[in-house]
């Protein structure tokens, strides 16, 4: 079901059997009493009393103010309409206060773009800054007769509760319907249900490996919009990025999109007949687009969150990867052993092994990678055509001797916790600070600066950035060493071994204890509403509901601006990708910049592509790569991929999985050979794995090396489509991989296909 293309025609089709033409104005205030029951739901005909919904609440504790004969509405120049809204009855008092007044405002922004705004009257509120997300704004002389969407709202009667309809034009067909649904509006908590048709389809809310694949769950399932460092090996959790975009697909195969812009927590509930928004923060800033095919939907997506990087044509190629490579010499067998199995090896990325004591980022080690051999090795790839791509994680020891920490700390570039005093967590160096990628205000020139440094030793070809959710060992409102417990102080500033390789060793549990939290940390109250608000998230999933807090920077750090982690922490990973982006722009000169990331946002696409993050090596994850592929191109990434082979070893006895589940040699090389076969077709394409791993290069086993030579010679037979159909992503937005529904979205056997 992995359609890749650079096909120019399939969005552009009207569904078989529609019709498209209408003239009803698009902003309207009388019901649309053309849709089909099956078009609001199975049981409910258009045009009667909605039913109360099954929900924590019965209906809107909003109604609309119209003391005059306005019926509620002022219109501004750009078509917008502006509606207030009065609190009536305050329910749910356990999550706060609801707002007295809102304001409702309507913007038809153009014929297949719909924007609604709705916040508390007079107050700023929190909401997803230009910088991540510009926002296109109305176009010019746009004829609302034109438009693909009726929008039906109350007109002021008394005791009128606010409701929103969206209905499609050509056919009535409710987009977005809030009528007989709670509408509730307070300070850490916001809680929006619409009405959903049985019959349709829908797909892209994540990031989440589902093991319905690409189709998202109609059960009741809950889908959690907070980023963290959870490995997407396991499914039912919230992973690394927050992607609140749907795609539904109706039965006639009619599709819309609808876009939830807010950065804050959320839980997304969908079941056959309504989705439920419960935010603990932020504004309600929506978007609709109409297609209304498929492809035309996520063109239109694009067109608010930024159309997807072109990237380099190299980055099309085979690219090998570990997490474990010990040394240079190791890196150069990895290179022979490709060339002698003439497999066509593009690029070698190399993980945190490189960095110099304690991995400190943007350094080499002087024994194991010391930079002059490095510069000597990576000179022979560039001469054979190949490129080489280091990791860069964001957490910066706090070493008083290291350069970096040294200047940043002069630059003023680092968070902040809750006192103003510079945030301190625990990653891979030991005791680190956080650069505030998002609004530091020399953070550009600081990290250019770095960036700079690094590369005029050896010059990279791209950036690998990870661990930007961004993660932490420990978790509190700020952390330190305690100088008295010597065992705690020992793993903290335990130097990396010069045989790197003990770090696999389990006897000597270097890893389990450098991951596992060796400070002393500052624990919030229980009152304190940042860390515990008054609604909780499902943020673990599988695991169980975990605070906010667990292993990232604390919800109460602040950024240069004031704004708190608990507004921003879901945009760390994006604002990280796109200052990246830049230093490697004013770096790396003439050469287009390649940035891969592993925690996204809407809006990352235009820095960054993406890899679905730590992988297992089993059939059901060589499955999940597929939705997980095809889902990062609807958030805008073109360039997506899954680590083929899996990155972590089913086999290993660390994971606590009984022997009945270990991947036994043979099978796992089946498993090896088939994934490759997949693996060389997806956007992006490289074989990685974890430092336990057994090694699965291509060239490990003949019959994979095979494979691998069919495939990939099949791949670079096709990479002028590949790179045309990405410069067609890159300059109008849509898809490079895309699911074979977007061909024919009437297709019902295509439409709910699990992979």
């Amino acid at each position: 079901t992995l359609n890749v293309s650079a096909n120019s025609t399939v969005e552009e089709q009207q569904p078989s059997g529609t019709n498209s033409s209408s003239t009803a104005p698009g902003l309207q205030e009388q019901p649309d009493h053309n849709a089909t029951a099956d078009d609001v739901d199975d049981t409910q005909a258009v045009g009667q009393q909605p039913k109360p919904a099954k929900s924590s609440s019965n209906w809107s504790t909003y109604t609309v103010r119209a003391p005059d004969r306005s019926a509620g509405f002022l219109s501004r120049s750009n078509g917008a309409r502006i509606q207030q809204l009065s609190l009536t009855e305050d329910q749910l008092t356990q999550y706060g206060a609801g707002f007295k007044d809102l304001t409702v405002e309507v913007t038809p922004e153009t014929e297949t773009r719909l924007h609604v705004k709705i916040q508390p009257t007079g107050q700023k509120r929190w909401e997803v800054p230009e910088s991540i997300v510009p926002r296109p704004g109305s176009a010019k002389n746009l004829n609302q007769a034109r438009t693909l969407y009726n929008v039906k709202q109350p007109t002021g009667k008394p005791d009128q509760s606010f409701a929103l309809t969206v209905a499609r034009k050509a056919n009535g067909a409710r987009i977005f319907d809030t009528q007989g649904h709670p509408f509730l509006f307070k300070d850490q908590y916001i809680e929006l249900t619409t009405t959903l048709p049985r019959s349709a389809s829908l797909y892209g809310i994540g990031e989440t490996s589902l093991n319905t694949g690409l189709l998202l769950p109609r059960n009741g399932t809950t889908l959690t919009m907070w980023n963290r460092d959870s490995a997407s090996a396991y499914q039912d959790n919230n992973l690394y990025g927050s992607h609140p975009f749907y795609l539904q697909v109706n039965k006639d195969g009619y599709s819309h999109g609808v876009l939830m812009l807010n950065s804050n927590g959320m839980d997304i509930t969908i079941n056959d007949t309504q989705l439920t928004y419960r935010i603990i923060g932020g504004l309600v800033d929506m978007y609709f687009f109409m297609g209304p095919t498929p492809e035309a939907v996520i063109r239109q997506y694009h067109q608010v969150i930024g159309a997807p990087l072109m990237p380099p044509y190299w980055t099309l190629g085979l690219h090998q990867s570990k997490w474990g490579y010990p040394n240079i010499s190791v890196l150069e067998e990895v290179v022979a052993n490709y060339s002698a199995a003439g497999l066509p090896l593009e690029s070698l990325w190399v993980d945190i092994e490189y960095m110099q004591s304690r991995f400190r980022s943007m350094t080499f080690d002087e024994v194991r990678f010391p930079a002059t051999e490095m510069r000597k090795f990576v000179q022979k790839l560039h001469a054979a055509g190949m490129s080489w791509v280091p990791i860069f994680n964001p957490a910066v020891s706090a070493d008083p001797g290291y350069k970096s920490y040294v200047d940043g700390t002069k630059a003023n570039v680092w968070m902040k916790d809750y006192k103003g005093e510079t945030y301190v967590g625990q990653v891979w160096p030991g005791m680190s600070v956080y650069p505030d990628y998002l609004a530091a205000p020399n953070i550009t020139r600081w990290l250019t600066k770095e960036v700079k440094r690094f590369y005029d030793q050896v010059p990279f070809d791209g950036m690998w950035l990870d661990m930007c959710e961004p993660s932490n060992f420990c978790t509190g409102m700020n952390c330190k060493p305690d100088p008295k417990n010597e065992t705690q102080m020992h793993w903290l500033t335990l130097e990396t071994p010069v045989d790197y390789m003990q770090m696999a060793r389990r006897d000597l549990r270097i890893i389990p204890n450098r991951t596992t939290c060796q400070m002393v940390c500052e624990q919030p109250a229980a009152t304190n509403s940042l860390a515990h608000p008054p609604y909780s998230i499902n943020n673990g999933g599988m695991w169980g509901v975990a605070p906010l807090s667990t292993k990232i920077v604390h919800p109460t750090a602040k950024h240069a601006d004031g704004t708190t982690e608990y507004d921003a922490h879901n945009l760390y990973g994006t604002s990280m990708a796109m200052r990246h982006y830049q230093a490697a722009s004013a770096v790396m000169k003439n050469k287009r910049p390649f940035i891969l990331t592993r925690s996204t946002s809407p809006g990352a696409g235009r820095f960054t592509g993406h890899w679905t993050g730590d992988n297992a090596a089993d059939w059901i994850n060589l499955y999940l790569s597929i939705g997980g592929i095809i889902n990062t191109n609807m958030w805008g990434m073109s360039m997506a991929g899954a680590d083929i082979c899996g990155y972590i070893d089913m086999t290993q006895e660390s994971r606590g999985d009984p022997a009945n589940k270990w991947l036994p040699d043979a099978e796992f090389q089946e498993l090896c050979n088939r994934w490759t076969s997949a693996g060389a077709f997806y956007p992006f394409s490289r074989n990685h794995m974890i430092i336990y791993s057994r090694p699965h290069e291509f060239y490990r086993w003949p019959d994979v090396t095979a494979a691998a030579k069919k495939a990939y010679g099949l791949r670079y037979q096709l990479l002028t489509y590949f790179y045309t159909g990405l410069f067609m992503a890159h300059t109008r937005g849509g898809t490079l991989a895309r699911p074979l529904l977007f061909t024919d979205p009437s297709d019902v056997g295509a439409r709910c296909v699990r992979a």
